[in-house]
């Protein structure tokens, strides 16, 4: 497993968790979080300039069942 990359990533949750079953019984869920990134940088009002990135995933097997149990509520930090 030394070929694979990770990535981390901090944000909020943008939706509550589902957890579901595929055809064959595989459990699944789809997450859904938002980050945001202050820039330093201010606008002509004097606000600071903050960038907002969504992101949508779906995970499966043993890592969805660990996903729904920690992360299942709305605006949770994950």
């Amino acid at each position: 497993m030394s070929n694979i990359n990770k990535i981390n990533l901090k944000g909020r949750a943008t939706r509550p968790l589902e957890l579901k079953k595929t055809q064959n019984g595989t459990e699944t869920v789809k997450v859904s979080f938002a980050t945001s990134l202050n820039t330093g940088r201010k606008d002509e009002n004097g606000k600071f300039i903050v960038l907002t990135d969504f992101y949508t995933f779906d995970l499966y097997g043993a890592q969805a069942k660990y996903a729904y149990e920690y992360l299942a509520d709305k605006g949770r930090l994950c």
